[in-house]
């Protein structure tokens, strides 16, 4: 399973519409989570948090266990992870996401109205790109003067490339971040608040740097864009941490361990 798509429903649903009958899609979609996994002997899920929540929903469900997703590595090593290096116009900041989904719909409107002001008080010159499959049109009404809207690019290595820091400011939605992950494993330092880190275990001040108002985004996209030392340390740092747990060697590891397992349980029931 990559999400628990009940809970994700719940979760990001307004209040206004479970008060007027969006409750019951939630407790179709249970039912239909209900019955798959009733039909299974195991069960693979991305993340604890998820798993944690599986097992509240479903508690009758079969046994579950977590394979995270793999993140392909951009660079071969994490010295190869390039860090901030700041330019007379200003950063290049980056949103990645389904652009239609509600809460990125959310986040890349406080990113062109708040966020990015904010941080022009400072340097005049930033700008922001948002990258994704099927832009909303409110999302794609916020192109204009340094606001790029990147619909369905074929590949994001272009804008990793070009990006200077991901600012990822989510306040609902659930499943694991991927998004998050590919740009640590690009090089790129992440400002996030903790909804968007959520499940990824990830350390504040080694792995990104957090934030939750816009006057706090602003600060830490300052704060990497001034000091080249302290973003490569929180670059090299991502990057190490992202290979270690969301590789392809560990995530092979823990899928071949789990064939193993359950051929040993068909043999030997």
């Amino acid at each position: 399973m990559h999400n628990v798509e009940s809970a994700l429903i719940a979760a990001t649903e307004a209040r206004w519409k479970r008060l007027m009958g969006m409750d019951r899609t939630v407790k179709a979609v249970r039912r239909l989570e209900d019955q798959a996994l009733r039909r299974v002997d195991e069960v693979w899920i991305c993340s604890e948090i998820d798993r944690d929540r599986l097992r509240r929903i479903h508690p009758a469900s079969a046994p579950s266990h977590v394979i995270p997703n793999a993140v392909p590595m951009t660079f071969s090593a994490p010295e190869k992870g390039r860090a901030v290096i700041p330019k007379a116009d200003g950063p290049r900041l980056l949103f990645v996401g389904h652009l239609s989904y509600r809460p990125n719909i959310q986040a890349a409107r406080i990113l062109a109205r708040s966020i990015l002001p904010a941080a022009r008080a400072s340097f005049p010159g930033a700008s922001l790109v948002l990258a994704g499959r099927s832009p909303h049109k409110r999302v794609k009404a916020l192109t204009g003067p340094g606001i790029t809207v990147s619909a369905d690019p074929v590949s994001m290595a272009p804008h990793y490339a070009e990006a200077d820091i991901a600012v990822v400011p989510l306040r609902s939605g659930g499943g694991t971040r991927i998004k998050i992950l590919e740009a640590m494993a690009a090089g790129i330092p992440v400002v996030a608040s903790a909804r968007a880190v959520e499940g990824l275990e990830l350390v504040p001040e080694r792995h990104f740097l957090a934030a939750e108002t816009v006057p706090q985004f602003a600060q830490q996209i300052k704060s990497l864009y001034r000091d080249r030392v302290f973003a490569t340390q929180i670059v090299k740092s991502a990057h190490e941490y992202v290979e270690r747990e969301f590789g392809a060697e560990r995530i092979d590891g823990l899928i071949c361990t789990r064939i193993e397992d359950a051929i040993g349980r068909f043999r030997n029931p």
